[in-house]
């Protein structure tokens, strides 16, 4: 009873719980192996799979091409819509000149019935023949004898009579001798009509009194027609 006593252990109350040490959540753990894992295995198919990264030179090169390749694109388009520019002014210019395609045609038309209208209204070459000269006027003025002249064709096929028109003219010169004078020959084109005018040079002092229209084939050629007109 009073030999040596025990020490006494506290202990605690059984309603308090001892403390135990903290573990890391299973769930983070988790998360954490997963993200590991995908940032290995993007790494990995990066490096073996997908392009190469480039560098800061070939960053800089690549931006460089897309500016050069974007600078391209819009020099094409500003050249696309100038080729557009000009095919719509060429389009409109086309349409102005088939209108004024069209009115000439119109007016040539007209003319060409009019022109019908006076070469029925003129009497016939009393020769008649395949070239008839339907009309004549001559002029002399000062040296000069001015003509117009109307020839038409009967045939309207095949090519068209190429030959020349020769005046001979008759008159007094003035010493007042009498003369018959036969003038430069004039080339001539005859489809259906030819109107030939214009002046001849005569002495000085010759007076024409009659003029003598001839076709010839040539210089010096056939006789295709002839008609005399007195002044």
């Amino acid at each position: 009873m009073f030999g040596r006593s025990k020490p006494t252990v506290f202990k605690p109350v059984p309603y308090q719980r001892q403390r135990q040490p903290r573990r890391v959540p299973r769930w983070l753990l988790l998360l954490l192996l997963g993200v590991a894992g995908g940032a290995g295995g993007l790494w990995y198919a990066q490096e073996n799979y997908m392009p190469a990264r480039l560098s800061l030179p070939e960053t800089l090169k690549l931006r460089g091409d897309l500016q050069s390749t974007s600078d391209e694109r819009d020099k094409l388009r500003e050249e696309l819509k100038q080729t557009a520019d000009k095919l719509s002014l060429s389009e409109s210019r086309s349409k102005k000149a088939q209108s004024d395609f069209a009115t000439s045609q119109q007016t040539t038309d007209k003319l060409q019935k009019n022109m019908a209208q006076l070469l029925s209204s003129l009497p016939p070459d009393p020769r008649g023949g395949p070239i008839g000269i339907r009309a004549g006027s001559f002029t002399p003025t000062a040296g000069q004898l001015s003509y117009n002249i109307i020839f038409t064709r009967a045939s309207k096929t095949g090519d068209a009579f190429k030959g020349v028109a020769q005046l001979v003219v008759t008159g007094r010169r003035a010493s007042g001798r009498e003369e018959a004078l036969t003038l430069t020959p004039m080339p001539m084109s005859l489809e259906t009509f030819e109107q030939l005018s214009g002046n001849l040079p005569l002495p000085d002092g010759f007076v024409p009194k009659e003029v003598m229209v001839r076709v010839l084939k040539g210089p010096g050629g056939d006789l295709m027609a002839m008609r005399v007109y007195r002044i």
